[in-house]
């Protein structure tokens, strides 16, 4: 039962990733054309900012999660309806915070940015794109992360990929009809409020929830730690956008966004492939199977790594390529940056190799005894990223975001490997020196075989490319050091076809 609600949690979040990489490389191309890199430096920049506080993908949430697992694995639902009815108190209060951010956000942005637009105009785009977050984050968030608790994550992710291709659709046609970028985004905040709807009539139907049960301080334990390694996390992603909104200019903002599409895509990819995995670990934590949970994670660690090498050693070489497609005819700011969107790649590489340690903190409630890392990476990079973006502009906020992730990855490494599992780090450089050798057997091999893609056709051909040569290159390496690894896929994969 629970390989088939993995195997279906994954195919329905790879769908909802490749949908929402589709439809995200639509819009901001459409946006350009239509309004000009400035508008769409300005959507990009407001967007980070209003994500500054988007408290509930990481934070509260996975300790909500975390105390979901136990009450719905043993059907214990007076507790299953403790945590809901704190669950909702919190957001409550919390919707009332971010209300209010936005309202200031809306005033004072325009009075501080210089971007170029009309005070209105800017304020006006703030509240609409403002509503937009509220939408997505706030309401039915405690009935989906039930859904996710409970292993039925393909519910959430089904609805989000059906919202994505309806919202990409009636964009275009808005953009296509002459429409302003207020309506656009107007179109995406009413259309993502199916959402909720959707997630709170699954619950009903599915579950007995008494959200009226009395509760304690203690009923979300840790939440506050929670909220702090969230808000570090957020800012974390959102420090480079943030810094050249206020250190550079709007035309960097989305030169770094467009780059950031892919970037963006990859990582996306990657937590579609963690979002079962990770319902299966706090499972596993939650009935006490502490072996199968080490298990679990070192398998899951391992083809991380191997997953990592391959989407970032492909998007290391061909970003620029894709950009200078991408970008054809658009001609008010330079977007190829062949050094920043290497550096870029190469620093997230190394979000894509934290994401099992990170992972394994959450299902297992370190949030407390972590939450010092992630403060300590934002303040890496927003200090790296301001002392560099005056000099290296671009390349000052990628080597920022490097420094912090490199600092990041190495410190949850040891923290799961020494301090919770006690296991060998012997471990952890076998698997970074296949990582290594990857890397640089498949970039070595592109230099020898640079392919030609000055249109879309010969991109694509390239991307195939591309793609064999870095997955044969990852599978030699890792047939050498992890031999059994490869097997035991490779025997898993001939029983589910």
């Amino acid at each position: 039962m629970k390989r088939r609600l993995l195997a279906r949690n994954t195919a329905a979040s790879v769908i909802y990733q490749i949908a929402s990489v589709l439809c995200g490389f639509v819009l901001p191309r459409l946006i350009l054309s239509a309004f000009g890199s400035q508008t769409n430096g300005l959507v990009s920049s407001i967007t980070q900012f209003i994500q500054v506080i988007n408290l509930f993908d990481l934070g509260i949430t996975s300790v909500i999660v975390y105390n979901l697992y136990k009450p719905l694995a043993l059907h214990d639902n007076q507790r299953l309806g403790e945590v809901v009815s704190s669950a909702d108190s919190f957001f409550k209060k919390l919707g009332i915070v971010l209300i209010g951010y936005i309202i200031v956000l809306a005033v004072a942005y325009p009075m501080f940015i210089d971007s170029g637009f009309d005070y209105i105009f800017v304020l006006f785009l703030i509240l609409i794109l403002g509503i937009n977050a509220f939408g997505q984050y706030y309401l039915g968030v405690v009935n989906r992360l039930i859904l996710i608790a409970d292993q039925n994550n393909y519910i959430p992710y089904i609805t989000q990929t059906l919202t994505v291709i309806c919202n990409t659709l009636l964009c275009y046609a808005v953009i296509k009809l002459g429409g302003s970028v207020h309506a656009v985004k107007l179109v995406t905040s009413v259309v993502y409020l199916i959402r909720p709807m959707v997630y709170s009539i699954c619950v009903k139907k599915k579950y007995s929830v008494n959200r009226q049960m009395k509760t304690n301080k203690k009923t979300l334990d840790q939440k506050w730690n929670g909220i702090v390694q969230h808000i570090s996390a957020v800012i974390l992603d959102s420090t480079d956008t943030i810094v050249l909104t206020l250190f550079s200019t709007l035309t960097n903002v989305s030169i770094y966004n467009i780059y950031f599409l892919v970037i963006t895509g990859i990582k996306g990819f990657i937590t579609s492939l963690t979002g079962g995995v990770n319902s299966l670990l706090g499972n596993l934590w939650a009935e006490d199977k502490k072996e199968s949970f080490i298990k679990t994670f070192q398998l899951f660690e391992w083809g991380m790594s191997m997953i990592t090498v391959i989407c970032f050693g492909c998007a290391g070489v061909m970003l620029v390529p894709f950009v200078s497609i991408y970008t054809k005819d658009i001609n008010d700011a330079n977007y190829i940056q062949p050094l920043f969107a290497m550096f870029i790649c190469l620093a997230y590489l190394l979000y894509g190799l934290r994401v099992p340690y990170s992972s394994a903190i959450l299902q297992i409630g370190h949030y407390k005894q972590t939450q010092i890392s992630y403060v300590i990476s934002v303040i890496i990079n927003l200090g790296v990223s301001i002392f560099c973006v005056k000099k290296l502009g671009l390349m000052g906020v990628a080597v920022g975001t490097f420094v912090a992730l490199l600092y990041h990855t190495l410190y949850l490494q040891h923290y799961v490997y020494k301090k919770v599992f006690n296991l060998k780090m012997k471990n952890v450089l076998k698997l970074y020196l296949v990582v290594t050798l990857s890397i640089i057997s498949g970039f070595v091999i592109h230099l020898l075989y640079v392919p030609v893609s000055s249109n879309i056709i010969e991109f694509i051909l390239a991307c195939i490319v591309e793609v064999i040569i870095w997955m044969t290159v990852a599978l030699i390496f890792n047939l050498i050091f992890y031999k059994k690894n490869i097997l035991l896929i490779y025997t898993k994969l001939c029983v589910l076809l």
